[in-house]
Formats: C-alpha cells, structure tokens, sequence
C-alpha cells in the first residue's frame, strides 16, 4: 500500500483519469442526486493526494459545467411552473396540447420549453464529448473563464482622490515645505579697551639716506680737446702702473707689486 501511495495518481495514467473526471460531470448534469456521492469522494481523492493537474483541471471543468447546465435546467422548470400556472394543469410540453387547440400563446410557449430543452441537451453532449475526446488524443483543455474563478486576485492599485471642484490639479496634495535654516549667530568677541588703546597703527618709517659730505663728493673733471692737458704731479706713494695710493714709505705696491718710483 506504501508504494502505491508514493506513486503519483495512483499509478493510474493520467488519461483514464481525465476521462473518468469528465463522465462524471456529464453524469451530474444528468442525475444530480445519483452521481453527487461519487463526484464527491473523486474530487477529495485528487486534490488531497495531489494528483497531475490535467485531472485537477478536468475535475474543476467538468462541475463548473454541469452546475451551470443545472441552472439553466432550473430556469426552464420556472418556465414550466409558469406555463402551468397561467394555462392550468401540468404541462409537459408540445405532447399534452391538444391538436384542435387555437390558443397562440400557448402554443408559441409550448414551442420554446420543448425545442429549448432539446438545444440544451444537444450542447451537453456535444460540450462533454469534445472534453472527453481531447483527453483521448491527450491534448491540453483550458477554460479561461474557468480559470478566471480559481485565480487569486490581484490587489487593486489604490485609487488617487480626486481633487475638489474649482480646485486645480496642482493644489490636490499640500505642498510640504521646510523651514528655512536659520545661520547661526556667533557672539562677538569681546576685546578689552586696554588692549585696543594699546594698539596703535604701525606706520610705514622712510628710510633716511645719509647725506655725503662734500669732501667725499670729488668732481669729476672731464677734459675737452680745447682745454690744455695739466701734468699730473709725481706722488711716490701712488702706483704709476695700476694708480693704486699706498702707504707711506712703501717700495712696492700693494695691488700689482710694481716697484714704487721715490
């Protein structure tokens, strides 16, 4: 029994499955009170034990079918109740009219339940025999609508609010502003008045050049072609080569070492 548990669906092919799920949806819409048990007990088999879900599909396709056949089923037996009402007696479609009977009305109604059941009918063969001859051919079935049902929503955005008449668009939402910064303040520094009378401008001093004497300035005597040529004095203590001045009593210079004329 282990084995048979850890095997999916059973071990049974998926097709037979399938096909097993859409008979009972057409038994359904046939014999309600008959095939509830069944339908019943093959639903909880395949979704507690998680079968293939091709069967999954097919059972979801088949009871949404056949429960949409029993209530158009059920509006044709409204329909009924109120032919009989109106008309009196039971009334089971074309067959209890009478040949000789004249009442249009009654006729025209008789006309729609009977041929509108037989309609009915037909598309529930037709419905279930093209499911049951895909799951032969193995071809995948989908039922959007279907689908649709067992879908999970999806949450709805949320709506904006609109904004009040003779309001504009632009003043729908506050406009959320921040406070302006405020610079900070910094106390002044305080300065003792002792200090600041101490402190005096520095002015710029002028530098004073010292004056040459006049014994220091020497003329500078330049001679022209016109004046005559003085001769200059024979000084012994002056180089006659380099013209250097030197010390009393010197025999040779100090600056070319020439022998010094007495």
């Amino acid at each position: 029994m282990e084995k048979v548990l850890e095997k999916k669906n059973f071990g049974i092919p998926v097709t037979i499955l399938t096909v097993f799920a859409y008979l009972i949806g057409y038994s359904l819409t046939r014999n309600l009170t008959g095939t509830l048990l069944v339908a019943f007990l093959f639903a909880a088999l395949v979704f507690t034990f998680q079968f293939d879900n091709k069967v999954k599909n097919a059972v979801k396709y088949s009871y949404i079918i056949a429960v949409i056949m029993h209530l158009i089923y059920l509006v044709f037996d409204l329909f009924e109740v109120f032919i009989s009402i109106v008309f009196g007696g039971k009334f089971t479609g074309l067959n209890s009219l009478d040949i000789y009977d004249y009442n249009e009305f009654r006729r025209v109604l008789s006309f729609l339940y009977t041929y509108g059941l037989l309609i009915v009918n037909g598309l529930v063969i037709v419905i279930f025999g093209i499911l049951i001859l895909k799951a032969l051919l193995r071809n995948d079935v989908k039922i959007d609508f279907i689908d649709d049902i067992f879908a999970p929503k999806q949450p709805k955005p949320p709506v904006k609010p609109r904004p009040a008449k003779g309001q504009s668009p632009m003043h729908s939402k506050p406009v959320q502003t921040k406070p302006p910064v405020q610079p900070s303040v910094q106390a002044p520094r305080q300065v003792n008045d002792q200090t600041s009378m101490d402190t005096k401008p520095v002015q710029a001093q002028e530098v004073i050049r010292p004056q040459e004497s006049e014994e220091d300035q020497v003329p500078v005597q330049t001679q022209t072609a016109d004046q005559p040529q003085t001769p200059l004095k024979h000084n012994p203590e002056r180089c006659s080569n380099c013209g250097r001045v030197n010390h009393k009593g010197a025999i040779y210079c100090a600056s070319c070492g020439s022998k010094l004329i007495n």
